[in-house]
């Protein structure tokens, strides 16, 4: 069905097997751009669909309408959409979306453990209009996530409807744990995603305060403020605690040695990296992959039975 205006009745009705075909999720970055040199408000066609949208505000601002209820738009924003919801955006400026389609099917079959986190009881909620925002790390995250899947739907290979659901509810679980009230987030219009996402791809390169603010169209003192405004910490810092956030994956992930992660992760120096490492967690890089492995699965003979192995937890003196 068609639509010309948001005070028609009649929505475009969409499949998620459009997109999908017979899979059970899709995403996609969504960019609605006005024509150039027009002041007026654009508006997309009203839709509807028979899936489960999650959209996120990575860029610009505008109004969102949900079966004739207006919501303000800007970056951070998080809401979510449920079958068969009428819906459409008002936009002067490009605005730039991430989108995840999730079907009902596969919704419904982690539901019961998705309600247990308040942030996705709270997003649910279809009957709570109050505003979800997300901060700048967690949008960033997203977008790796939505790269991800959008990668592995072109190369469709062996086990991809797996590797999916995987991230589909890695998705859902992100934002959910996440998800904040808009009376608690510290600048709305701060608008660094931008940044913050080139830091996640980035962290193990040599990053320039200059490079950064530059991808946000800021001068180094305003992105230096609004960065702290929104995360209590300086560029310098989030991305040291970023880097080792992933030397910590690595460590337990992978049979890297100290020297290979502390490279991987943007340290030239390893005993730097130790240092570093220490001062964030408590603990070396070597004790860390000990303690963190969890059990140790030790078996005795060559049975094979449940008589025959223990599992013993792993300790460091």
């Amino acid at each position: 069905m068609e639509q010309d205006g948001k005070n028609s009745s009649k929505a475009l009705f969409l499949r998620l097997s459009s997109y999908a075909g017979e899979g059970q999720m899709w995403a996609f970055k969504t960019i609605h751009h006005p024509e150039d040199g027009e002041e007026i408000w654009f508006q997309n066609l009203k839709h509807c669909h028979d899936f489960y949208e999650i959209a996120v505000v990575v860029k610009g601002r505008g109004k969102h309408w949900r079966d004739d209820r207006e919501e303000a738009l800007y970056p951070g924003n998080v809401f979510m959409l449920h079958p068969g919801e009428s819906h459409f955006y008002e936009y002067s400026e490009m605005l730039v979306l991430q989108t995840f389609m999730i079907s009902p099917k596969l919704l419904d079959i982690f539901r019961g453990q998705l309600m247990r986190i308040p942030g996705f009881v709270k997003m649910f909620d279809s009957s709570d209009h109050s505003p979800k925002v997300l901060n700048s790390s967690t949008v960033a995250e997203l977008d790796i996530l939505l790269n991800s899947i959008a990668l592995e739907n072109r190369r469709n290979e062996s086990g991809c409807e797996l590797f999916l659901i995987a991230k589909a509810i890695e998705v859902l679980v992100t934002i959910s744990r996440n998800i904040q009230g808009s009376e608690i987030y510290a600048r709305p219009d701060s608008n660094i995603g931008a940044a913050v996402a080139y830091m996640w791809r980035h962290f193990h390169e040599e990053l320039k305060m200059s490079k950064l603010a530059q991808l946000v169209n800021l001068s180094e003192s305003s992105f230096y403020r609004k960065f702290v405004m929104e995360f209590q910490m300086s560029p310098s810092t989030y991305l040291q605690k970023l880097r080792i956030r992933k030397a910590m994956e690595f460590l337990i992930r992978s049979d890297m040695t100290i020297n290979e992660v502390s490279n991987a992760c943007g340290f030239n120096d390893p005993l730097y990296f130790s240092r570093q490492f220490r001062k964030f967690t408590g603990t070396s890089p070597r004790e860390y992959r000990f303690k963190e492995h969890g059990a140790l699965q030790v078996i005795y003979g060559q049975t094979g039975s449940s008589a025959d192995f223990d599992f013993i937890p792993l300790q460091m003196d």
